[in-house]
């Protein structure tokens, strides 16, 4: 009774009145303007101030006044409202409801505190050590034993003093670790997406593992051996050492198979789509469509994490050429109801897998109703073959595919007239855009595309394509998910293609 009495206080003395957050019945509301910002959000149909101003008030000023307390009283709602999310949802794991539990009653504990309410905190903070402890939560565990020692202290408690400094002594090492161990998988993860074409990039990711490894001797921390697996996993991939991934992986998949409750969805969900690209990348379809099976039960449908092994599955389906699988894992995903909601890089992704699917079904004579999308526009080749394409720079992949694409189906009509404007196009941006490093084999299908050009569009006269070839055969199809190094096709299949069309 003590405990509701103190915190009883604190309530009558702050007096609160209303609790602001965004419930059910506020986003429901039409005429809330709570409910409209919340939906155009959700909906992907503002990403700017000045977007978001114009559908609230009818004007693009995010000046506003009006405008800039709405903002901020959104997010106030939007920040109280997580402390009331359902994490004990069916799809939860235990972990994840534990974590989200123990991290909202800490906050809770940290409250009373600043109000003296310390009777309730140090009752919450001896069930907080209690699921860190269970959990491996080991932050947690320091703290609330932090504060349970200082409470012994007061309580001129000896023994419960030394049970808690035990605890505090113990983990403190191992959090000194973990947290070493989360710096070295960072700097791992900045080296793998940054330096994968410098030697020292792979010495720094090969030093940061064994590391790692010496770690894992220290402590049994769970956390320290998955980043190590980790990093390992980064370090083979970028070697393009396949055998190895797959030999890394199934230890990571075993050690946290039987360490279950340490591990979160998203981590458990890592090792298997990393899996899942090593059969892409080595172009086997029936490995990856068994692994295929394991996955979907595993991972939650509309995840990122489902999202991202939807598109390794669409690609290996293409580049094996299993196109009626490859149209089913598309129309699964399009009319997922999270498709609207991607973010922009995943969406464009996806928007451009559309349109080479309605080249397939023209070149290939499938029957159009195999794209059930039930969302989808009615695709004109007029429309798609004069839309310019206008993605920034940093997109400058989806523009060589979209228009590589254009020449495929002109090359099919046997529409030659319009070709040489689109190859001017890429001709530009083999000269501004692709001279960094991880274009090389954009830059050879480009190159290709120019002796195809030269010959006039005649495989007779056509010379001078070996080389560009052999460019590609060097620089191997490597994909961790980045748009810069997307292939919806292969570049020597796309120039298989284009060849069969002049034949």
């Amino acid at each position: 009774m003590k405990n509701l009495l103190e915190i009883v206080q604190i309530l009558t003395k702050k007096k609160i009145a209303k609790i602001e957050i965004l419930d059910e019945q506020t986003l429901k509301n039409k005429d809330s303007k709570f409910g409209i910002f919340y939906e155009a959000l959700m909906t992907g149909k503002i990403a700017s101030d000045q977007e978001a101003a114009k559908i609230l008030y009818g004007k693009p000023e995010a000046g506003n006044a009006r405008y800039r307390q709405l903002k901020s009283r959104f997010k106030r709602r939007l920040y109280n409202t997580l402390f009331f999310l359902d994490v004990n949802a069916p799809l939860t794991s235990n972990r994840a409801q534990a974590q989200f539990n123990c991290n909202k009653e800490w906050a809770l504990v940290e409250i009373m505190l600043t109000y003296d309410a310390r009777t309730p905190a140090i009752s919450l903070a001896r069930q907080i050590l209690t699921i860190a402890l269970k959990f491996h939560f080991t932050h947690l565990v320091v703290k609330s034993a932090q504060l349970l020692r200082e409470q012994a202290v007061l309580d001129e408690n000896e023994k419960l003093f030394e049970e808690y400094n035990a605890y505090v002594k113990q983990f403190t090492p191992v959090l000194e670790i973990e947290i070493r161990a989360e710096e070295l998988s960072q700097k791992a993860e900045l080296a793998y997406q940054t330096r994968f074409f410098e030697e020292k990039g792979l010495d720094h990711l090969e030093q940061i593992g064994n590391e790692l490894i010496s770690l894992t001797e220290k402590t049994d921390s769970p956390q320290v051996h998955y980043h190590m697996y980790a990093v390992w996993v980064l370090y083979y991939e970028l070697l393009q050492a396949y055998e190895e991934i797959l030999e890394v992986i199934q230890k990571a998949k075993d050690y946290l198979r039987s360490n279950p409750d340490y591990f979160d969805e998203h981590r458990k969900s890592y090792f298997l789509i990393k899996k899942f690209a090593v059969y892409l990348h080595l172009q086997q379809y029936r490995e990856g469509k068994a692994q295929a099976e394991e996955l979907l039960s595993e991972l939650q449908p509309d995840s990122m994490e489902w999202f991202d092994f939807m598109e390794y599955y669409l690609l290996l389906s293409l580049h094996t050429e299993n196109m009626i699988n490859a149209l089913a894992v598309f129309n699964k995903v399009a009319d997922s109801p999270g498709f609207k909601k991607l973010d922009e890089a995943r969406r464009e992704k996806w928007e451009l897998f559309e349109a080479f699917f309605h080249y397939f079904i023209e070149v290939e004579d499938l029957n159009p109703n195999l794209l059930l999308r039930q969302r989808r526009k009615a695709f004109k080749f007029s429309d798609f073959i004069n839309q310019p394409v206008n993605y920034p720079a940093k997109y400058v992949t989806l523009t060589i595919h979209h228009t590589v694409l254009k020449i495929l189906f002109l090359l099919f009509r046997r529409n030659y007239s319009a070709i040489p404007k689109l190859l001017e196009q890429l001709r530009k941006l083999s000269r501004y855009e692709l001279t960094k490093d991880g274009y090389e084999r954009a830059t050879a299908m480009v190159k290709l595309l120019y002796q195809l050009e030269k010959a006039d569009f005649q495989m007779d006269k056509l010379k001078s394509v070996d080389r560009y070839l052999q460019k590609l055969e060097d620089n191997r199809f490597f994909y961790r998910g980045k748009i810069s190094e997307l292939e919806v096709i292969p570049y020597h299949k796309l120039w298989q293609m284009l060849c069969r069309h002049l034949e």
